[in-house]
């Protein structure tokens, strides 16, 4: 993980902690998500055949 995407993986949850709208809340959860799955798609991917 680059120093730029943990930056931004760190805003994101401190973000998603803050936010009190279900649907905002459910868009950045999603973009998380994709944000890490680009990161380390390998350990998806071992995680999934688990």
């Amino acid at each position: 993980m680059t120093p730029e995407e943990k930056k931004t993986m760190i805003q994101m949850c401190e973000r998603i902690q803050e936010e009190h709208d279900p649907i905002e809340f459910q868009r950045l959860v999603v973009e998380l998500l994709d944000l890490l799955e680009e990161v380390a798609p390998e350990k998806r991917n071992i995680s999934r055949a688990n």
